[in-house]
């Protein structure tokens, strides 16, 4: 037989406005922990909100110091594209011929490629011999979670490697002739990039590497913390 007696408790009686608020805003809090965050988490994988800056790892140095060697293993251990210079230069000769307009064509476009690749979310691993493009570096920087692999060789090896090469480069590039050129901007130290207040590291290419080139990689990983096998 059912009792007719109230409960006692709060059950059956008025409570002021301001308590069932409060128990409302805790069952919602302990809600959100199982119901909304879930959801969340999913709008910022989806849109990138509150999604980290995407890798860019600016490779740098003279020609024949072993850029492209090192940008393209960078990349593939990174699982990145590689976008250098060369790259977009070669292309536009083939349809255009060489001429010193072209290279500076040549870096507009990288650089703008570039640009909205980062802007979408998505990372690079960006080498050139970047001559006078220090705000273009300094902006591309402001888009990624940038680091700069400083690459530098002894003239005399850079002068061999430059000759020997061009033999099987490109025929749009400079061969031989360009050498003086090379010479005065090694020695005034046109090669380098700007400091732009990134994890930085140096690597001597005069015989072998200097750091050795799986040291390189796990400083690239540290400072993007990514995981992974080198």
């Amino acid at each position: 037989m059912r009792s007719n007696r109230r409960a006692t408790g709060s059950f059956g009686k008025r409570l002021p406005v301001s308590a069932y608020r409060a128990g409302l805003y805790s069952r919602l809090g302990a809600c959100q922990e199982c119901c909304w965050r879930p959801h969340v988490a999913c709008l910022r994988q989806d849109w990138g909100v509150g999604r980290s800056l995407p890798p860019l790892v600016i490779v740098c140095g003279p020609p024949a110091s072993g850029k492209s060697t090192i940008a393209d293993n960078l990349a593939r251990s990174l699982g990145l594209p590689v976008l250098g210079k060369d790259l977009v230069k070669e292309r536009m000769m083939d349809h255009l011929g060489g001429s010193e307009e072209i290279g500076a064509a040549a870096f507009a476009v990288q650089f703008a490629i570039a640009r909205e690749l980062l802007r979408s979310g998505n990372g690079l691993v960006l080498e050139g011999a970047f001559l006078r493009r220090q705000s273009e570096i300094a902006e591309l920087a402001g888009h990624g979670n940038t680091l700069v692999v400083d690459i530098s060789c002894r003239l005399d090896v850079l002068e061999t490697r430059y000759v020997e090469r061009h033999p099987s480069r490109h025929p749009g590039h400079r061969g031989p002739e360009a050498l003086p050129d090379l010479q005065r901007r090694v020695s005034a130290g046109e090669y380098g990039v700007p400091d732009l207040g990134r994890p930085t590291l140096a690597v001597d290419t005069t015989d072998g590497m200097d750091p050795p080139e799986h040291e390189v990689l796990e400083w690239v990983r540290a400072k993007l913390k990514i995981a992974g096998e080198t």
